[in-house]
């Protein structure tokens, strides 16, 4: 029982952890409107919008 315990708060420990850590949510390795946005204005289109995590530019005119 004290070893059940003992695993039990551990991984409650890194459930905490991960959870309100910055940099460990899915989001992380995706793109951000503001990200994608500003990317896409700095190769010169004039927009850009995060698609399934992913970046999509829209060209000028």
């Amino acid at each position: 029982m004290k070893t059940v315990c003992g695993v039990f708060m551990v991984l409650l420990a890194l459930t905490v952890l991960l959870a309100y850590l910055p940099g460990n949510t899915v989001e992380a390795g995706s793109c951000s409107n503001k990200n994608c946005v500003s990317s896409c204005q700095g190769s010169g289109n004039s927009s850009g919008k995060c698609i399934n995590s992913k970046c999509k530019c829209y060209p000028r005119g």
